[in-house]
């Protein structure tokens, strides 16, 4: 398994990461509103000068998606934080993916110099 940082200009990969956050969302609350792949594009590829973004996608050895997170770095205020969401997809949970997530994001936070992470699961 292998955590990707995105490049915000690959819109096949940002349209996986919206569709692992789907499913896992689906799953879990299949009630509950959920981003629609144009409002996730459109956030993702906006220079905001308020917030930025690190879109991560946890990949397979054989290239297929196990799940996503994105992470917010705002740049105005909260400067000792970073927010993130993330999400596995069900058939791939108990295999340490959510670990694996986690850890990049705490390594995006270091390499930020912000020591606290608030993450919705």
């Amino acid at each position: 398994m292998k955590i990707i940082a995105l490049d915000l200009s690959d819109r096949d990969a940002l349209r996986e990461l919206h569709r692992a956050g789907l499913v896992a969302h689906r799953h879990d609350r299949p009630a509950a509103a959920f981003w629609g792949e144009a409002e996730v594009l459109a956030m993702l590829r906006t220079d905001d000068p308020e917030e930025r973004f690190v879109p991560l996608l946890a990949r397979d050895d054989d290239g297929s998606v196990l799940g996503s997170a994105i992470v917010f770095v705002t740049l105005l205020d909260n400067l000792d934080k970073v927010y993130a969401v993330m999400s596995v997809l069900p058939e791939h949970r108990g295999r340490g993916v959510g670990d694996a997530l986690v850890e990049e994001i705490q390594t995006v936070a270091r390499a930020e110099g912000r020591p606290v992470v608030i993450v919705e699961g």
